[in-house]
């Protein structure tokens, strides 16, 4: 995930940060945990952790156990580098919070997303138009 993903998040702290009712952090760390596991660990976010564990005796049946002398320090350097990689993430995502949160347009930024609906969209946006039956679109 590259700069796409933090366009996204910075268009996703905005809108938090628009609402007075919003919590930037609380939405800062779910957008980091969703970036993070699939990242980092290679895994849909509500299937990892912060730390995967591994165990040198949980092993494939039938191929031979690791050497720990191999296995730990391999371990114990595959946890630097992801903790050093979501130090650098998390650094990033907070400075754009920060440039969120202290933005001189912070409560009057709105964009089409958290822009009150006018009457007139109510006949031309596909979302008020368009009506779904049985998984096909079938237009009003």
């Amino acid at each position: 995930m590259g700069p796409l993903f933090s366009v996204c998040a910075r268009s996703i702290l905005r809108r938090v940060a628009a609402n007075r009712l919003g919590r930037p952090s609380t939405t800062l760390s779910t957008i980091l945990w969703f970036h993070l596991m699939v990242e980092f660990e290679g895994v849909h976010p509500l299937e990892g952790g912060a730390f995967r564990l591994k165990f040198r005796r949980d092993w494939r049946h039938g191929l031979p156990r690791e050497n720990p002398l191999i296995f730990y320090p391999r371990y114990l350097g595959e946890i630097a580098r992801k903790a050093w990689g979501y130090w650098s993430v998390y650094r990033r995502f907070k400075r754009i919070l920060n440039d969120c949160l202290e933005s001189s347009d912070r409560w009057t930024y709105s964009d089409l997303a958290i822009a009150p609906h006018c009457e007139e969209e109510l006949d031309t946006l596909d979302l008020f138009t368009a009506r779904w039956q049985r998984g096909r679109r079938k237009e009003a």
